[in-house]
């Protein structure tokens, strides 16, 4: 009896534990993006007169150009639910495109909430729908995921060389204004001890072979590995590839038709919009729920080193940002609805492999 009562007392503490820690990991993410969100707007907080400024260039935006963001930033998640369905069905299973196409939604809905949490909920949607393996769900969004950040990487270091001077100008307003090289110096530690981490295990992982932590994680990661490979299974390949370059152009297209709703940004080029796209993919990328703060941060510093108002960037910051959350708000509630009050016609038979 002791011994079932340890154990009881163990399976019900460790739940509380992740639990505690899943709370802090969120409190410290939507910190980092309120803390970037009044970095963003601190010359706007307790000065009147451009408070009044700022908010009155809200009334002077033309909003159909914002309309036309929304609907591109609606177009891609269509195009990111089909090109996962490619991914899924090249696994064995049948995926239906609605259902892959809600997932997606609600996996962006649940990242405004909840930074990093969209992967997990897009295939537990689909799983709990389906009936697919997680485990192999997860390993087709990690290889979207790679695609994604090798996508940004190719196009980040195309942009510096195309944009070199204003690349270095930006970071040097960031790093200005985030308290001289502070931030710099940080994040070329980080990579570097990244790096040598990497190195250092791959040279010394047959003596790591022999914890537990090692083996979870080879066990985490050879769950991922028919996801990751079906790749090259995937019958039509230039669908895939087109998918994601569609998505990409999409993602272009919301950020340069915002230029046009805003008279300091109208006569920017499609080189700064390509610009503005890939930093505002970097403020994406901080783990803010849905980019917020950072998103506003990085965007409005980027369109100031342009010649662009300190207003007007903000204004555009907010105003592309406020767009995509709202299309990511509708499209994911209205997809979390329709997903699971629709017939399950997949949950038994049709959820086979091929």
């Amino acid at each position: 009896m002791g011994e079932e009562n340890d154990v009881e007392i163990k399976n019900t503490r460790k739940p509380s534990n992740k639990k505690i820690y899943n709370i802090l990991k969120n409190i410290l993410f939507i910190s980092l993006g309120i803390l970037l969100l009044i970095l963003a707007f601190d010359d706007y907080l307790f000065d009147e007169e451009k408070r009044h400024e700022l908010i009155s260039g809200f009334y002077q935006i033309e909003y159909q150009w914002v309309i036309y963001s929304m609907l591109f930033g609606f177009l891609a998640i269509i195009s990111r639910g089909l090109r996962w369905v490619l991914l899924i069905n090249s696994l064995g299973y049948t995926s239906n495109k609605v259902h892959s196409i809600y997932s997606v939604a609600i996996g962006y809905l649940s990242n405004t909430a909840i930074p990093r949490s969209g992967e997990i909920t897009r295939c537990t949607s689909l799983n709990q729908k389906e009936g697919i393996p997680m485990n192999r769900l997860l390993g087709t969004v990690v290889l979207e995921r790679i695609i994604d950040l090798v996508m940004l990487i190719a196009l980040l270091s195309i942009g510096f060389v195309i944009k070199f001077e204003m690349f270095m100008n930006f970071f040097s307003s960031v790093s200005k204004k985030t308290n001289n090289d502070t931030m710099l110096t940080a994040l070329y530690f980080f990579f570097v001890s990244l790096t040598i981490s990497i190195i250092f295990f791959y040279f010394f992982r047959k003596k790591f072979e022999k914890y537990n932590l090692y083996k979870k994680l080879k066990k985490f990661f050879s769950g991922f590995k028919d996801g990751i490979s079906s790749i090259k299974k995937i019958d039509n390949k230039l669908s895939f590839w087109l998918h994601t370059l569609f998505i990409w152009v999409m993602y272009f297209l919301m950020t340069y038709i915002c230029f046009l709703c805003i008279p300091e940004t109208e006569n920017l080029t499609l080189a700064d919009g390509m610009f503005i796209m890939l930093v505002g993919g970097l403020g994406m990328v901080f783990p803010s729920p849905g980019g917020i703060g950072s998103y506003h941060f990085l965007v409005s510093q980027a369109l100031m080193i342009m010649g662009v108002g300190s207003a007007s960037g903000i204004l555009f910051a907010t105003t592309v940002h406020t767009a995509q959350t709202l299309i990511v708000l509708i499209f994911g509630l209205i997809s979390l609805f329709l997903l699971f009050t629709s017939k399950n016609k997949n949950a038994n038979s049709s959820t086979t492999r091929k």
